[in-house]
């Protein structure tokens, strides 16, 4: 008797069915075999690679990766593997979206401001160097992966990735005297905490109901490190993000039962209570008298500095006065910059807005800066909707995936109010994610006989499939 050509994609598997393979019903009235799972290529690992590098450095732990230029060549092997590959699964057409379509608005705003930047070679050097690669991660990571395993899968290497830079930092850096972890690679301490927030939360997810050993048990060693390096940050804002992200976990991250989530809600206050000491709790007071804070009260303050970029943005309204260019701008173009210059003629001192709102309108005016906040507020809306479609779908572990992500990006959405890290790139790492839940579930909505066949057809060594 012939075997017929039948199979289901259900994002894990790509299924050969000859006559000496058992068959079993598949829930879209298709047939699948008990085939293997599909094989990690070298896109995958390299979009791995990527998340290592752009987001924990691993090329600064690994001083030799540096001279390599490993990012870059890690980048430019990835887009050309991307280009190369002609599968179904990962046409770049799968992840147009809103988010897609708002994330390169506001590349090409970054790309449209270099003419009138402050410094243009300065600000083409960042787009070259950070903003672009971290635009490309975010793509790739949601173009290359062909299932839940795949996704799966990157998430535990950006874990593994965070418990590396994690473990480096509390062996190879000591807290200073104010009872905090200064300087890291490439981070400072409220940069590490934003990284943290944004990250702890896809840890959560790997500990959700029925997850793989394998993922909890990744899970139960990363949470101990990320909450001790959060504790050693020492940092205000991202305390107030994390308190933000605990209450949403606590709340509202039903994949998990909740006497589990009050356990270890309760339990991570009593690590941060114990570990953090009175020092800890006598910086975190100060959240509640920020009128006595010398931020409110000094020229060199976030207040002050938030306000001179504000009058930046009244000089530069439309384009603003390019990437990266902040710290210059507030020197040389605010109202209090001027009046400095004219008195005595001393600059202000550059710095950071300390904030990535006011950054981002300073930096790309009010048509960059209502891309960014459309940004933010789409990308959270998507996986807040994908939940819903997710479970309507069967698929279980992307609706976890999907709160997980709506919380990391709020918990970011909040820290970012309080330094500068609008092109931080676990911002993009967590987009991507984004990107890939989308199409997989567009994918599993449309997952009729025929649609299967052809995207397993297309994900399929060519020798696996066998036709009557």
């Amino acid at each position: 008797m012939p075997a017929v050509l039948a199979g289901r994609f259900d994002g894990t598997r790509a299924i050969s069915i000859h006559e000496s393979t058992p068959i079993v019903p598949g829930s879209n009235g298709a047939t699948l075999s008990r085939g293997a799972f599909l094989k990690r290529d070298a896109l995958m690992y390299l979009v791995a690679l990527m998340g290592m590098t752009y987001v924990w450095r691993i090329q600064d732990i690994l001083t030799p990766l540096a001279l390599i230029k490993f990012p870059t060549v890690i980048g430019l092997g990835a887009l050309a593997l991307y280009a190369s590959d002609k599968r179904r699964v990962r046409r770049f057409r799968l992840v147009r979206s809103p988010v897609l379509g708002l994330l390169l608005s506001f590349a090409c705003i970054l790309v449209a401001g270099v003419p009138t930047s402050l410094l243009a070679s300065g600000t083409v050097e960042f787009l070259l160097k950070d903003f672009l690669p971290s635009l490309l991660m975010a793509v790739l990571i949601g173009t290359c992966v062909r299932g839940t395993r795949d996704l799966d899968w990157l998430l535990g290497a950006h874990l593994t990735g965070a418990l590396g830079y994690g473990l480096y930092v509390l062996l190879f850096f000591d807290v200073d005297g104010t009872g905090r972890v200064e300087h890291t690679l490439y981070y400072d301490s409220n940069d590490l905490a934003l990284a943290i927030v944004s990250t702890l939360p896809v840890a959560i997810y790997f500990l959700r109901d029925r997850s793989p050993r394998w993922q909890r048990r990744m899970a139960l060693c990363i949470a101990p490190v990320l909450l001790l390096n959060f504790i050693r940050s020492g940092s205000r804002g991202g305390f107030v993000a994390f308190i933000v992200v605990g209450l949403c976990l606590m709340i509202g991250y039903r994949p998990i039962k909740a006497r589990r989530r009050l356990g270890a809600l309760v339990l991570c206050m009593a690590a941060i209570a114990t570990i953090g000491g009175s020092s800890f709790w006598e910086k975190m007071k100060t959240i509640l008298a920020p009128d006595e804070d010398y931020n409110m009260q000094s020229e060199t303050g976030r207040w002050q500095i938030w306000k001179n970029g504000l009058s930046i943005v009244r000089q530069r309204p439309f384009l603003g006065v390019g990437a990266r260019q902040f710290p210059q701008a507030e020197a040389m173009l605010s109202d209090l910059g001027r009046e400095r210059a004219e008195s005595n003629g001393r600059q202000l001192p550059w710095q950071l807005a300390h904030n990535s709102y006011v950054s981002v309108v300073a930096e790309t005016g009010v048509f960059g800066f209502a891309l960014f906040i459309s940004l933010l507020l789409t990308s959270i809306g998507t996986a807040y909707l994908m939940i819903r479609e997710a479970r309507v779908n069967g698929a279980n572990d992307l609706a976890a995936l999907s709160r997980a992500l709506a919380i990391a990006l709020g918990g970011y959405a909040v820290s970012a109010f309080f330094l500068t890290a609008e092109y931080q790139a676990v911002l993009y790492y967590n987009l991507g994610c984004v990107l890939a839940v989308r199409k997989l579930i567009k994918l599993s909505r449309s997952n009729t006989p025929a649609v299967s066949t052809a995207l397993a057809w297309e994900t399929q060594p060519r020798a696996g499939w066998r036709e009557a």
